[in-house]
């Protein structure tokens, strides 16, 4: 198959994107132009943390010695690895004090959620945790997820490094994605932000869904919703954007995935 030939990148890198505030992500000009939790192939950022940790081992993961992959508005992600150095996984911060509940109420919501999901092409949450920091005289308690780090390339860097795809090797990068999208859909759980940077073409040849930062659980059985939905401009429907939440939303957005394989377009340029 095409994808069992998928370059993996040499670096690790995240596209941060705030796993709590969904207004940050509509915001955003283009389909593409906010931050996602994993990529690859960037710098690592310097960043000055505090001398003393209180948590430094989470599942036989060394939180400890992390290197800096990307800001968000509400913290940072990490990337750490296991005691044995034979695995990595993504630390996720976030901290409330920019906050209001409502943002936090979220956050746990995130994570009850992502402790339903089991599919080998969704990131598995690792572990949570939480440390009550002083910094500069002043105390801040910051929230973390733990999630598998995917190895990979980007969708939108694959198609871009290619050229272009084939009518075949296009459908053969959505029916793969379609995959974890159904898995996710048979829990009544909507991911509502696919587009490019957020399906990993893995090592493994399958594609991976990332960045469940928005991730909507329960599916609407009326015809309105009553909020104003989340999503990348360009990869979200109209009816997502008005509130409403149906599977149909996810679908569209890999619809408009395939145009970008297709073509290497986005649909709205």
């Amino acid at each position: 198959m095409f994808l069992d030939k998928a370059r993996i990148a040499p670096e690790p890198e995240i596209w941060w994107e705030t796993l709590i505030n969904p207004h940050n992500i509509h915001s955003a000009a283009s389909g593409d132009t906010d931050m996602s939790i994993y990529f690859y192939g960037g710098t690592v950022k310097e960043q000055e943390e505090p001398k003393e940790r209180v948590k430094t081992v989470l599942n036989d993961y060394d939180l400890e010695n992390r290197t800096l992959l990307g800001k968000g508005g509400q913290g940072e992600a990490y990337l750490v690895t296991s005691k044995d150095g034979t695995c990595k996984a993504v630390d996720k911060e976030f901290n409330p004090s920019n906050s209001d509940a409502k943002d936090l109420e979220h956050f746990v919501n995130q994570i009850e959620i992502c402790q339903r999901i089991d599919h080998a092409q969704v990131p598995h949450l690792i572990g949570h945790y939480e440390e009550d920091l002083n910094i500069k005289n002043k105390s801040y308690t910051v929230f973390h997820a733990v999630y598998e780090f995917i190895e990979g390339q980007n969708l939108r860097e694959f198609v871009e490094e290619n050229g272009g795809l084939s009518p075949q090797e296009s459908a053969e990068i959505i029916l793969s994605a379609l995959e974890p999208v159904g898995y996710l859909h048979s829990l009544d759980i909507l991911h509502r932000d696919l587009k490019p940077s957020n399906l990993i073409v893995g090592s493994d040849g399958k594609v991976h869904t990332i960045d469940l930062g928005i991730v909507k659980d329960g599916i609407d059985k009326t015809r309105h919703g009553s909020t104003m939905g989340a999503g990348s401009l360009g990869y979200v429907c109209y009816e997502q954007l008005m509130g409403r939440n149906t599977r149909s939303n996810d679908l569209y957005s890999l619809g408009a995935a395939l145009f970008f394989c297709a073509t290497g377009q986005d649909v709205a340029t």
